[in-house]
């Protein structure tokens, strides 16, 4: 038993020691040593999120029409940022929170499915139909 320890000592000493580069500080570009001495620029974003407004035009109906309702359903890449059940004649404003990263965000609308590009943090989607020729 005892020889058991110390082969369990010895192998434990070899592979702590084998880590000891890993321990050592990495330098940056700028050269610091560590987190006071690193300089950010001050127009820097650290924000991680964005609060995107989202536009909606709906398709108008006639009055004795019952309008067409669904679930409304916007989403990023990864993640559903909002989920409603509304009438496709309804204009809706919403804001939604999204990461910083996000570029386009994807509306679903029952078959209705589109994707625009956020710009100045908005962005406009409508159900009415765009005819070509």
């Amino acid at each position: 038993m005892k020889k058991v320890f110390q082969l369990a000592l010895i192998m434990t000493t070899i592979a702590l020691w084998s880590c000891q580069d890993d321990l050592t500080i990495q330098t940056t570009s700028n050269g610091a040593k560590n987190m006071s001495e690193l300089k950010v620029s001050p127009d820097f974003d650290w924000s991680t999120s964005k609060t995107v407004e989202i536009t909606i035009t709906g398709l108008p109906t006639l009055e004795n029409v019952e309008p067409v309702k669904s679930t409304l359903s916007i989403k990023g890449q990864d993640k559903l940022f909002y989920s409603g059940f509304h009438a496709m004649n309804e204009n809706l404003t919403l804001k939604c929170i999204v990461p910083s990263n996000e570029t386009t965000i994807q509306l679903k609308f029952g078959s209705i499915e589109q994707e625009a590009t956020i710009e100045n943090n908005k962005v406009s989607f409508s159900y009415i139909p765009t005819i070509t020729e």
